[in-house]
């Protein structure tokens, strides 16, 4: 058989585009080719929601720190707070010491340091000491009677005389005999000691400590004719009368007996840091006043949290108050707080020191 001519024919499918035929448009975007392997994608991450939480968080703890700082340093200022204390004793004029300084005389109102301390106290012979401890802003007091402290039926000797002699004598109200005298056996504490005679009487007052003897003379008129006179004095605290160097008598009596004429007499009264100086004319048979007008010493009034302050029972005003005046010895000073309800606080105000009075209702 002959070789056959064998035609090949293409055939077009209308619908299919010939490569040759496809016109590329602006808004077409070539598709790249791939393999059949998977392709490599980038992801943009959004950060910006981390931002504030992270300021926040470094907020809380800048406050925190500052917080934490002012709390710190709130107490260590509470716990360096120094505390008042209350010292008085039985007699007064005790000596007070602590840790071995000598910081005045009772009665007295002193601070003192956090922290425990060793309290002195001692009135001639007689001497007492306590450990206490004092915790920051506390409001402490201690009272002792050194009259205790003496050995039992220890005793003292007071010798007694007058000019001119022979009057009677009397101690605490009991005939002792006429002057001269010597009295065994008295108790180690305050007397009041009488002497009489046909122109009056004297009264003083003296303290007597144990196993000690003590004298003690007074001047009398010579005569009726050459009657005295008294001196009274009106004092809102005990003041001592001395003249000349000596003790003549104390405001705590009715009144004290003088020769006729005039007197240079110095008031005095070591607790408040009060002396003055008064000139009297004592007349025969008749009673010459001084009146005693008691100076002003600044006084610093506080309380935790507040309070409405009283003192001596009139209302003074609300806490803090700084510098407010009042006169020099004793008061008491009330503190109401409508929540922590009320405190009274007795204190002496002393013209040679600091006065503070204060409470904390929280403690």
């Amino acid at each position: 058989m002959g070789p056959r001519l064998v035609q090949r024919i293409a055939t077009r499918d209308e619908g299919a585009v010939h490569p040759g035929e496809v016109v590329a448009s602006g808004s077409d975007t070539p598709t790249p080719v791939t393999s059949g392997r998977a392709s490599n994608k980038t992801i943009q991450v959004d950060t910006s929601w981390i931002a504030l939480p992270l300021v926040a968080i470094l907020s809380g703890l800048a406050a925190f720190v500052l917080v934490r700082s002012r709390v710190q340093t709130t107490r260590a200022a509470a716990a360096s707070r120094p505390a008042t204390m209350t010292v008085d004793t039985r007699p007064v004029a005790a000596d007070v010491f602590i840790d071995g300084r000598r910081v005045g005389a009772t009665p007295l109102v002193l601070t003192v340091q956090p922290g425990a301390h060793l309290l002195g106290l001692r009135n001639g012979e007689a001497e007492r000491r306590v450990v206490f401890t004092a915790a920051p802003g506390a409001q402490l007091a201690q009272y002792l009677d050194l009259q205790s402290a003496e050995p039992a039926g220890q005793t003292a000797r007071l010798s007694i005389a007058t000019d001119p002699p022979g009057a009677q004598v009397a101690i605490d109200g009991r005939p002792r005999g006429l002057s001269p005298v010597m009295v065994e056996n008295l108790t180690a504490a305050e007397h009041g000691v009488t002497v009489t005679s046909t122109s009056g009487s004297v009264e003083r007052r003296i303290t007597l400590e144990a196993g000690a003897t003590k004298e003690l003379v007074f001047s009398l008129p010579r005569s009726a004719a050459a009657v005295g006179g008294w001196v009274s004095v009106e004092s809102p605290f005990q003041v001592e009368l001395v003249e000349g160097g000596e003790l003549i008598g104390t405001s705590g009596t009715t009144r004290v007996m003088l020769p006729v004429g005039r007197h240079d007499l110095v008031l005095k009264n070591a607790s408040v840091g009060y002396e003055s100086g008064h000139s009297v004319d004592v007349a025969a048979g008749r009673v010459a006043t001084i009146a005693v007008v008691a100076p002003r010493a600044p006084l610093s009034i506080n309380a935790v949290p507040w309070a409405n302050v009283a003192i001596d029972g009139t209302a003074v005003g609300q806490t803090p108050m700084g510098n407010f005046m009042i006169a020099v010895g004793p008061h008491h000073i009330t503190f109401h707080h409508p929540q922590f309800g009320e405190r009274t606080q007795a204190i002496v105000v002393t013209a040679t020191r600091a006065n503070r009075a204060a409470v904390d209702f929280t403690r």
